[in-house]
C-alpha cells in the first residue's frame, strides 16, 4: 500500500499519521524525561489506539489489528523484550552522544576555517587595495606625461588580467623599477 500517495488524497489518513508522529515525538523522540502520569498514559493510549485502528481500517486489516492490540493487553511484558528495549535505548543514547561529539568537532573545525578565511580575505583586500593604488598612480603619471606605458607594462597587465597574479623579480638597486612601484 502506498501511504505517500494515499496521504496526499486522504486528509483523515494524513492527519492520523501526523498525530501518530506527534505522539511519538512527545512520548519518545523529544521527551525530557521517561515519565508519564496515569491520566496522560490513558489519554495517549486511547488516542494511539484510535489512530492505529483508523489506519488499519483504511488498510482493510482492522480486525487483525484489534486482535493484536487485545493480545498486547493480555500478555505480560517479556523479560527478553525488556532487555531488547534496554539495549536499544542504551545504544541510542551512545549514538546521540557520538553525534553530539561529532557536531562539536565540526563546529570547532568550522570556526577555525572561518578564522583562516577571514585572515586570507584581509590579505586579499590589502593586495586589492595595493593594486588599486598602483593603477591610480600609473593613471596619474600617464595623464601628466611623467610616465609612459611601455610594451612590458602592457604585458604585465595582460598577465594580471589572465591570472589575477603577477610576480616580478628584480634587483633592489634598479632605480627605474622602484619608481614604477611607488
Amino acid at each position: 500500500m502506498n501511504f505517500a500517495q494515499n496521504c496526499r488524497t486522504n486528509y483523515i489518513l494524513r492527519q492520523d499519521i501526523e498525530d501518530l508522529v506527534k505522539c511519538r515525538n512527545t512520548l519518545y523522540g523529544h521527551a525530557q524525561e521517561a515519565r508519564l502520569t496515569d491520566s496522560d498514559y490513558a489519554k495517549y493510549k486511547t488516542d494511539v489506539e484510535g489512530i492505529i485502528l483508523r489506519i488499519a481500517r483504511f488498510s482493510n486489516i482492522e480486525n487483525e489489528m484489534q486482535q493484536k492490540l487485545h493480545d498486547t493487553y493480555q500478555r505480560p511484558l517479556d523479560e527478553t523484550i525488556l532487555m531488547q528495549y534496554t539495549n536499544t535505548l542504551t545504544q541510542q543514547s551512545l549514538n546521540d552522544r557520538d553525534i553530539e561529539e561529532k557536531v562539536d568537532k565540526l563546529q570547532q573545525h568550522l570556526i577555525a576555517q572561518d578564522e583562516r578565511l577571514d585572515c586570507r580575505m584581509g590579505r586579499i583586500e590589502g593586495k586589492v587595495s595595493e593594486v588599486a593604488q598602483t593603477e591610480a598612480r600609473l593613471l596619474e603619471h600617464s595623464n601628466d606625461d611623467t610616465y609612459g606605458i611601455t610594451k612590458d607594462v602592457k604585458v604585465c597587465f595582460e598577465i594580471l588580467d589572465k591570472h589575477n597574479m603577477l610576480v616580478i623579480f628584480a634587483k633592489p638597486e634598479v632605480e627605474s623599477l622602484k619608481q614604477v612601484f611607488r
